[in-house]
């Protein structure tokens, strides 16, 4: 008996099957079917996989894009007009009222009044002498400062 291989009934798929099934009219209808269907699906999953994003995602890039197109655009017209005369405009407002506007302007204004003493020095004199009794150490045996035993508030 002799039997062939039908590779075009589901290439992945293929069968052996005896030539008198191609004599009988009621099988070789089935597997012609058969083959058709499987030909049909095989078809539908290749087109599938390899067919473009829907339209319906192209026109959201493409209106998207336009949109950026002209809204970057725009935006950056109107901060050229209205941006540099505004902040002229706030800056001499701050300098009106005697505030700094830069780097220099606030060094002075943060200096020492003419007329007033400058205590700087004893300032940072008695921060380096707390600093160096080491207070945070003898606070240690302390209740509420340091880690000493806890006792009820009074």
């Amino acid at each position: 008996m002799e039997t062939t291989k039908d590779t075009n009934f589901a290439s992945c798929y293929p069968i052996n099957y005896d030539l008198r099934h191609q004599t009988n009219p009621i099988t070789a209808s089935l597997f012609q079917r058969a083959n058709m269907a499987m030909s049909v699906e095989q078809n539908q999953h290749e087109q599938h996989q390899s067919s473009p994003p829907p339209p319906r995602r192209k026109r959201r890039w493409i209106l998207a894009l336009i949109a950026a197109m002209i809204v970057l655009p725009a935006a950056g017209v109107v901060y050229v007009i209205f941006g540099p005369s505004q902040l002229k405009q706030e800056l001499a407002a701050l300098q009106e009222e005697g505030l700094p506007t830069n780097a220099v302007e606030l060094n002075a204004y943060y200096g020492v009044p003419s007329g007033v003493a400058d205590t700087t020095k004893l300032w940072t004199a008695a921060t380096a002498a707390v600093r160096d009794a080491k207070i945070s150490e003898r606070a240690r045996g302390l209740p509420i400062v340091g880690m000493g035993k806890r006792t009820a508030v009074p």
